[in-house]
């Protein structure tokens, strides 16, 4: 099980994103939605779910307009992807969380520089893919990073994706449709 951020998923639902910065060059990122739907795809075929937490669905469904609903039904239909909620073991794992920070004598946004409410949304995104057993959070957001590391979660960058490989009898990258893979069902 894995876990997408906003900023992954956004890639799959809109289109002429700009691109994230890739730490390593300081370039923006080739190919994001290529890359991404070819995750979506290996995950897909490894039969691997995608959590969304529902504190990443309501930062989508912000930024979706009239096309929300449409999402989150695409989302409950898709059998690649499962909303998750903030649930009681989810809070009591952000309260855990929060403790080990202030223990440690770290604060309570564990030196996050960022404004408290974004600490407390990233911690529930951790918390959530933490009891959920997710084994990486695929996000370019580097304090919900840094709060997965904490909690001995990948965290995994769109520059840091392969892109598909290319088909030896064509001279095009392998396309795959995104539409297909946030709305088919597995066959099974």
């Amino acid at each position: 099980m894995v876990v997408f951020d906003s900023n992954f998923l956004l890639f799959l639902l809109q289109e002429n994103l700009p691109a994230p910065q890739d730490p390593t060059t300081g370039q923006p990122v080739t190919d994001c939605e290529k890359r991404i739907t070819y995750l979506v795809s290996e995950l897909r075929k490894s039969k691997n779910k995608i959590v969304i937490p529902t504190p990443v669905l309501s930062e989508i469904l912000v930024r979706s307009g009239a096309a929300a609903p449409d999402y989150v039904t695409k989302f409950n239909k898709s059998a690649a992807f499962k909303i998750e909620p903030f649930d009681t073991v989810a809070a009591i794992e952000v309260a855990l969380m929060i403790a080990a920070a202030q223990t440690g004598g770290r604060g309570k946004k564990d030196g996050i520089d960022a404004p408290w409410t974004k600490v407390k949304y990233d911690r529930q995104i951790v918390a959530i893919a933490s009891v959920h057993n997710a084994n990486a959070i695929y996000t370019n957001d580097e304090n919900l990073k840094k709060l997965a590391f904490s909690k001995n979660i990948k965290a995994i960058g769109v520059h840091e994706l392969d892109l598909p490989p290319e088909d030896a009898q064509r001279t095009f990258p392998f396309d795959i449709d995104e539409q297909q893979i946030i709305a088919e069902p597995d066959e099974e």
